[in-house]
């Protein structure tokens, strides 16, 4: 979905994500991707579902990214190439747009009183305070 950086493809993974229920790996594929895409339209997005519904952050989880295994990486998929499910983790690709997560920093912020939150929202904020 990175290469379709469409309202209708975000639309689409928020559809997705709240169809995906508890199923974390699912969520972090669908909140990266939307990450991705590098729009304020997906920032706002991620933004919406993150606060109404933030999954527990489970990063250590060895099967985080098993969805990427459905993506066929060849020459007759020129799109899964361009996709980069680097870890199964979506707070990683913050750092990849700072201008557009400063759009989104102060909404997020929330996010601190969290203890899965908490650690990653710090060093985020750092790296802003940095830049």
């Amino acid at each position: 979905m990175e290469g379709f950086r469409t309202k209708a493809a975000s639309d689409y993974l928020k559809e997705l994500y709240y169809a995906a229920g508890d199923t974390i790996e699912l969520q972090y594929n669908i909140l990266e991707t939307l990450l991705q895409q590098k729009t304020q339209y997906s920032y706002n997005l991620f933004r919406d579902m993150v606060m109404n519904e933030p999954p527990v952050l489970d990063m250590d989880d060895n099967n985080s990214n098993s969805y990427r295994q459905y993506l066929p990486i060849n020459d007759l998929n020129p799109l899964a190439k361009r996709i980069r499910y680097n870890d199964g983790s979506f707070m990683d690709d913050l750092y990849d747009s700072l201008k557009l997560t400063r759009t989104i920093l102060p909404d997020l912020l929330p996010l601190m009183n969290l203890d899965d939150y908490e650690g990653n929202m710090m060093h985020l904020l750092g790296k802003m305070v940095g830049q």
